[in-house]
């Protein structure tokens, strides 16, 4: 009866759950919304049309007083009305609804809905469905398959059905959608806002390795790249933003495809066991991302990592000291194995027990992760704010004045002697550095800011830290540039200066995502980083918080971001995010300890 239940209220949830996720992505993850807004008028004649649809179906069903759950036995074989032209009305309303959910939400990442709607119909219900009315009906059935498609209109030429073979393709069917429905929970958990949000991504590696272990041959590699594909697609949209489609296309859908023979090692199984297959597994893959982050090219890639979808766990984080996010990697694919081994070898009661104390051992852990001692913080504010021309547009002699009126308001609050002020990714002219020195002397505090340094052919971008005395006694240069920056020339330096007692560095944003910032942030205390990471949406924001907090970790060194629109934070040398700036308007946090 249980499971009657379950499976009855499948349907229902691909239409309301999926309905939903389809117009809340689109307040979520704003950054996602790139349909064209007259879209929102087909995607509400879907959703009439789809109404028209299910209210006939529906007066079908009451009519013929048969029963809509996919275990029941049918009381009568419907063809007439809304069954004339397809065999499941009803579903193909599901999936029509939610299709004009996703284009009224206009967000190409809410097309995934009505994909795993149909998939979840197509693969899993209807077939059940469809076994049990052959079952029933027999030739009568058989006729109507063949004049009615399972979901169009047109005629359908004649087959032979056989009475197993719709269980079989469901069998065979499983894998594929367990490691479809796998990868897209953890694309979700990187987009999730609260760490209790991440833990899914342990229960959805789970769900792989339960779809993988009898698989062999080409079905591995299938499953795996159904898994990669569903992971990398959501997480890769913004890479549109900046790269050409075709490198676009390649660094995403390329790496997926790549990646996915990984998955050929689980085949090891036959000579190494289960145990050993796994554990080969593990170590295939933190060997790629460890190549993958450090070799040139695909370093620029940002391609997502399993730690981005647990980086909001300090519990978890912490361990990034013995080997940053290759090690979150071996954490995750572990936990996640071992899940699985319980659900297979275990009771239900069991492993729900035992998931359910792995929830309350992350909470209890996250908060002895927070009140861990760590180095001192000196007074510091970060201040979040756009310049007045929009992204990417340097700063004018207003936007600073700006600034300072934002520092004086954010002095005023905390009240701190002689803290620093972190101003964001700002392109602040040189010719203003005079103006910023006898501020930070009048104030007695001290200010970091991004500005530019040009010689006879070459313009750098730098950040420079002025003391409260207004002399510049710190100057680091962006050794990465992004993708997409056309003015600038990459400088490598390593300036650590000591400050009020205190060893303090400064770098610029995308540094923050390579490698080799540990060893650069390595020996001081406090590292001072502006940002600016408002042209590719929410996803890259996380990311880049995600990397700081494991490379701040990594190196046990405080940093502290001040983004233009976000993510403004204060991470101490645990990698603790102790305090941050909610949203993406200007505002400034700070932290004294």
């Amino acid at each position: 009866m249980k499971k009657h239940m379950i499976y009855n209220h499948i349907p229902d949830f691909c239409l309301f759950g999926f309905g939903f996720a389809a117009l809340a992505v689109a307040w979520t993850w704003p950054g996602t919304v790139v349909i064209a807004s007259e879209w929102w008028l087909v995607g509400a004649a879907c959703i009439v049309v789809a109404v028209f649809i299910m209210h006939a179906t529906m007066r079908a069903l009451r009519r013929a007083a048969t029963s809509t759950n996919p275990l029941d036995e049918p009381s009568e074989l419907l063809t007439t009305g809304p069954f004339n032209f397809s065999r499941n009305p009803l579903y193909l309303a599901y999936i029509l609804a939610v299709l004009g959910c996703a284009l009224v939400s206009g967000s190409w990442l809410a097309l995934l809905c009505p994909v795993v709607c149909f998939g979840v119909l197509n693969w899993l219900i209807i077939p059940i469905e469809e076994h049990t009315i052959h079952h029933v009906f027999d030739e009568r059935y058989e006729w109507y398959c063949r004049r009615v498609r399972r979901w169009l209109v047109v005629p359908m030429a004649c087959k032979h059905m056989k009475p197993m073979r719709f269980m079989t393709i469901r069998r065979a069917a499983r894998p594929y959608i367990f490691a479809a429905i796998s990868g897209i929970v953890v694309a979700g958990t990187a987009f999730a806002p609260h760490w209790l949000l991440q833990l899914p991504v342990f229960f959805a590696l789970a769900l792989l390795f339960i779809a993988v272990r009898r698989l062999s041959g080409v079905h591995l590699y299938g499953v795996g790249a159904c898994f990669m594909l569903a992971w990398l697609l959501p997480t890769t949209y913004w890479y549109y933003y900046f790269m050409s489609p075709g490198v676009a296309f390649g660094a995403s859908v390329g790496w997926a495809l790549l990646q996915a023979n990984l998955f050929w090692i689980i085949a090891l199984r036959r000579y190494i066991r289960t145990y050993g297959a796994v554990v080969l597994f593990v170590i295939a893959w933190c060997t790629l991302t460890y190549v993958r982050t450090h070799a040139p090219v695909v370093e620029d890639w940002w391609i997502p990592h399993l730690g981005y979808s647990v980086w909001r766990n300090d519990s978890i984080t912490m361990w990034s000291a013995y080997g940053g996010e290759v090690v979150l990697e071996a954490i995750v694919l572990l936990c996640g194995a071992s899940i699985a081994w319980l659900i297979v070898h275990a009771r239900m009661s069991v492993w729900i027990r035992m998931s359910c104390g792995l929830v309350v051992l992350v909470a209890v852990a996250n908060s002895i992760a927070v009140h861990m001692p760590a180095k001192p913080l000196p007074p510091v504010i970060a201040l979040q704010k756009m310049t007045r021309g929009g992204v990417d547009i340097p700063a004018t002699e207003a936007d600073v004045k700006d600034l300072i009126h934002l520092t004086k308001r954010a002095i005023a609050q905390y009240q701190y002697p002689h803290a620093t002020i972190v101003w964001p990714e700002n392109y602040i002219p040189p010719a203003l550095h005079t103006t910023i020195a006898a501020f930070a002397q009048k104030e007695s505090i001290n200010i970091v800011y991004h500005t530019t340094e040009k010689d006879d052919t070459r313009i750098y971008k730098k950040v420079v830290l002025v003391d409260q005395s207004g002399r510049s006694i710190l100057t680091n240069y962006k050794a990465h540039l992004a993708p997409d920056e056309s003015i600038g020339t990459a400088r490598y330096s390593r300036v650590i200066a000591t400050h009020n007692a205190t060893k303090v560095t400064a770098y610029i944003c995308y540094d923050m995502h390579y490698p080799d910032i540990v060893e650069r942030l390595k020996g001081s205390d406090v590292a001072y980083i502006p940002l600016d990471d408002a042209e590719y949406g929410y996803l890259q924001k996380q990311f880049h918080a995600a990397d700081s907090v494991i490379h701040a970790r990594q190196a046990q060194t405080a940093v502290v971001l001040a983004g233009t629109d976000g993510p403004t934070m204060i991470i101490n040398s645990n990698g603790v995010i102790v305090d941050r700036l909610m949203g993406n308007t200007a505002g400034f946090v700070g932290h004294s300890k």
